[in-house]
């Protein structure tokens, strides 16, 4: 990090970080980018002290987050490091707290932000099979935790499964968003045109040859089972950091907390084992005949009820198709920016080579009766 890079960051950054660190700390600490931003675009800044190792993280809230839900995802946080698991901690802000727990503060834009512990360590993109086992105990031990922690979120947000469900009724009737005309918005994004429209068309194709539209109704009739309880709800591979050990490697944390709500843990390892096998490219083969230890580690640790896997496997499907159409739909008609529109297409495109095998699986899934129950709540009642 040196001083040309620390020089770029807008003053107000250093007068945000002085709102949660004594005012001679923050004036002396070096602020630099991360070597890669996320996909929403929201600003991240890495704050470090002369020896250049970053000690603190200072986040801006998405828009649209409300500052209390932030502020149960930073007392949930507190609740697993409690237990041994390691995220990224908050910081108090010292200057008009805008959350009861005190961990957000406003700049003079009007834009909300976040300082968060620094944790070390590196996501792994294509993992071991003892890294992903190890993942997925430390998986467990948060889902573990999660359940004992009873204080319920400010708002009440729709489950993973509520989302797909308005998104599959639109999706019976329309198909895949399709792009308009002409391409707005920045240069890159015009230029990756091209292949996003191609990538609607080709997604078109194999839904409405596939039934997709009949699928989508008959799925989206249905409600998901299982209890709920507070989970992390964006658990995937770049949000879990690993580090050197004896033998291999051992997970050092998990990091970007703010997505946390109430629902079933599945959506989880769903999560967590699909992103790794987007990024494998391999999608014909199911979670569970991949991954069969780390299943048989989380089942024999949290003894979910029903056939566990299914609900993972279903889970990890409907988000292929799903998160297909929200990435279309995000560029075609909400028309948005994004920092990186390479990352986007490679994101887009791993999901249109995972459509085909999703779809017949969910095709199997339907059409052999399966019934999706109305969800239990935990002991806990949280209200829906």
């Amino acid at each position: 990090m040196d001083n040309e890079t620390a020089e770029q960051a807008p003053p107000e950054v250093r007068q945000v970080a002085a709102r949660f660190l004594p005012a001679a700390e923050a004036a002396s600490l070096t602020i630099q980018k991360p070597p890669t931003i996320g996909f929403s675009g929201a600003a991240v800044w890495l704050l470090s002290p002369a020896d250049g190792s970053p000690r603190y993280v200072l986040k801006q809230l998405p828009a649209g987050l409300p500052p209390d839900q932030i502020g149960w995802t930073h007392l949930l946080a507190q609740h697993l490091a409690r237990v041994g698991v390691s995220t990224q901690l908050p910081l108090r802000a010292g200057i008009h707290p805008l959350t009861q727990a005190g961990h957000v503060a406003i700049d003079r834009q009007g834009r909300l932000w976040q300082c968060l512990s620094y944790l070390p360590g590196r996501p792994i993109a294509t993992p071991t099979s003892a890294e992903v086992l190890a993942a997925v105990t430390t998986l467990a031990t948060v889902h573990r935790a999660a359940s004992e922690f009873v204080q319920p979120p400010p708002l009440p947000r729709p489950t993973g499964w509520q989302t797909r469900v308005l998104q599959l009724e639109q999706l019976a009737v329309a198909g895949f968003p399709r792009p308009p005309a002409e391409p707005a918005g920045q240069a890159d994004g015009q230029a990756a045109w091209p292949e996003l429209a191609s990538i609607s068309q080709r997604a078109n194709e194999c839904f409405f040859a596939t039934g997709g539209p009949q699928l989508a109704a008959r799925l989206a009739a249905q409600t998901f089972p299982r209890p709920l309880q507070p989970v992390l709800r964006d658990c995937w591979w770049a949000h879990l950091l690993f580090e050197p050990a004896p033998g291999g490697s051992r997970v050092s944390g998990i990091i970007d907390l703010d997505a946390a709500g109430i629902d079933t843990p599945a959506v989880d390892l769903a999560r967590l084992l699909g992103s790794w096998q987007l990024e494998a490219g391999d999608p014909e083969i199911s979670l569970v005949e991949r991954w069969p230890a780390a299943f048989d580690c989380y089942v024999s640790l949290c003894r979910p009820a029903g056939d566990f896997p299914t609900d993972v496997q279903l889970l990890h499907d409907t988000a292929v198709v799903c998160g297909l159409d929200r990435w279309l739909h995000w560029l075609f008609r909400e028309q948005r920016n994004f920092a990186d529109f390479s990352r986007v297409t490679c994101r887009i495109q791993a999901l249109l080579r995972a459509l085909p095998a999703a779809l017949a699986r969910l095709q199997r899934v339907s059409t052999a009766g399966c019934q999706l129950r109305r969800p239990q709540l935990t002991p806990q009642n949280y209200d829906r």
